[in-house]
This record gives structure tokens, sequence and C-alpha cells, in this order.
């Protein structure tokens, strides 16, 4: 790769880093709460799927790590824990998604990316809850262990739904942008989609999203 390629991709990874920083500190909302613990929704996993889909599986965990120190130090309140778990969470969603979009650059790569990435860091939050919330709230393992199926999965699920199908409406408009703005080389699948295919996707997409937000409401 050559230097200007390296500089140009290096440019956009930090500003894709503080597009979303910018997304998550706006766009932050509480979701689902239990005593002593409210998780909130932030929409930074679309920023960062979007770089990985450009860039590669590599460029999402960069993004990841930056935005996540950043929210330590400004809005967050919740330590280096909160840093950890916000690492962990959006480097397995989109790194997953962004490996398997590497290898199957079609849409149907995209949509299985993002299924995947979505389902698989959803269970692995449930691990990772399971041994890291009892240290945060300063409680016993066994007090956590109810709420792992009933309260982290269904949380997990959900906001991995919203910023997966958020994803899906927006990527192609943003690669178009960066094509003309920027010169960013997009992927084929990003330019040549069959329109048909395209608003199908789309449709889906905001139907999931509707359903997620419908079923937040029941939830509370």
């Amino acid at each position: 790769m050559r230097k200007q390629e390296l500089t140009t991709k290096y440019t956009m990874i930090a500003m894709f880093s503080a597009i979303a920083f910018v997304v998550m500190s706006i766009g932050r909302v509480p979701m689902m709460s239990i005593p002593g613990l409210t998780l909130k929704y932030d929409p930074k996993d679309i920023v960062i799927i979007i770089c990985g889909f450009i860039y590669g599986p590599l460029s999402s965990a960069i993004v990841s790590v930056m935005v996540s120190l950043l929210e330590m130090f400004t809005v967050s309140d919740n330590g280096m824990i909160g840093m950890l778990m916000n690492i962990i969470s959006s480097c397995f969603f989109a790194c997953t998604a962004a490996l398997i979009y590497k290898y199957k650059r079609k849409l149907s790569g995209a949509v299985i990316g993002l299924i995947i990435g979505c389902i698989f860091t959803s269970f692995v939050m449930v691990l990772w809850n399971y041994l890291i919330t009892p240290i945060y709230l300063n409680i016993p393992t066994a007090a956590i262990t109810p709420y792992l199926f009933t309260f982290f999965l269904p949380f997990n699920l959900i906001k991995g739904s919203i910023n997966a199908a958020a994803t899906m409406i927006i990527y192609k408009p943003v690669s178009k942008l960066m094509l003309t703005a920027f010169h960013i080389p997009v992927s084929e699948n990003a330019k040549t989609v069959n329109n048909k295919n395209r608003f199908i996707v789309i449709g889906i997409a905001v139907a999931v999203i509707a359903m997620c937000i419908g079923i937040v409401f029941l939830l509370k």
C-alpha cells in the first residue's frame, strides 16, 4: 500500500473514531434497568461496523478502543471496567461482521456478518457480565446469575439488532459519499446491489428497528 493510501486510511479511521464518539455522546439512551445498574443504548457500533466494512476488521478494533478510551475519560462513570466491557462488546460485534464481509463482499455477506456478529456478541457479553458485573457492583456472583438471560442477553440482542439494521440502511449511502467526496474505494457490492434487493433489505431493517423499540417499551 502506498504512503498516500496509508495516510488516507489512517485519516479516515481517525475520522470514523471522532464520528463514533460524537454519536455515542449524543445518542446514549437508557434502555433497561435492574437495581444498581442501568444499561444504555448508543449507536457508535454503526459507525464502527461501517469503518470495518470499508477498511477491514482491524480498523473496527482500532476505532472501538479509541472511542472506549475517550468515553471513559468524558461521559462514562464506569471507569476501567466500563471501558473494557465497551471494547469487548464493540470488537466482537464489529470485527466479526467485518471479517465475514471481508471474505464475502456481497449483500448476503454483510447481512450474515451482522447477524452472526449480533448473536455472537450477545452470548459473549452474557459470559463477561457473569464474570465482571459482580465485581463492578460489589455483589455475589449468584446475585447476578438470574439476570444473565432475562436482562443482559435481551439488552445486547436488541441493541445489536438495532445497530445491525441501521448499518444496512445507511452503509450504501455512506459508501457512495466516501467514493464521491474522498475517492475512497468501496466494494462492488456497495455500488451495484440490485435496487429491488436493496429495498427489501431496507424494509426488513426498518421493521427490525420498529420491533426492537416496541419490545423495549413492553419490557419497561
